[in-house]
């Protein structure tokens, strides 16, 4: 049995999926507290050889956050560039309409509120894959079909 790479990341790293109301799986804000701040090298279809990226890790969170450039952005906005100063601190994520790499639309993915939330932190649970948005990341980073 073959395993797709993309499901060894969803298990560890949030999906705009993992955004949802478990009952009714419609999309809510999360607040979540940083814990940790670290470089990883994550490996891809696209990148066999991996790319670092910026990895947040949050307390009552079961699965950490890849931040893209953007979102580091919003956060830098808010708690300054000092990845250590972002430990402690609290950001709102959010399913939103994100650019399609290939050029066509958008496609679901999950952006930072730009403004520090007021709220306490809460817990976070990892929700079961949906399908159809699975597919449609795939089709905008060039996956196949097959590659699951």
């Amino acid at each position: 049995m073959s395993r797709n790479w993309r499901t060894l990341i969803e298990k560890d790293y949030l999906a705009a999926w993992d955004l949802v109301v478990p009952d009714t799986m419609t999309p809510k804000d999360y607040t979540l507290q940083i814990a940790r701040v670290e470089s990883k090298k994550l490996v891809t279809k696209e990148q066999p050889k991996g790319k670092r990226r910026c990895v947040l890790h949050f307390e009552r969170a079961e699965k950490a956050f890849v931040a893209n450039a953007t979102n580091c952005t919003v956060i830098e906005s808010m708690y300054g560039a000092d990845v250590d100063g972002w430990i402690g601190k609290s950001i709102t994520l959010y399913q939103g309409d994100v650019r399609n790499p290939k050029g066509a639309g958008t496609i679901k993915g999950i952006k930072v509120r730009p403004k520090a939330p007021t709220g306490s932190a809460e817990p976070i649970k990892a929700a079961p894959v949906n399908e159809s948005m699975r597919a449609e990341q795939n089709d905008a980073f060039g996956r196949e079909p097959g590659d699951d």
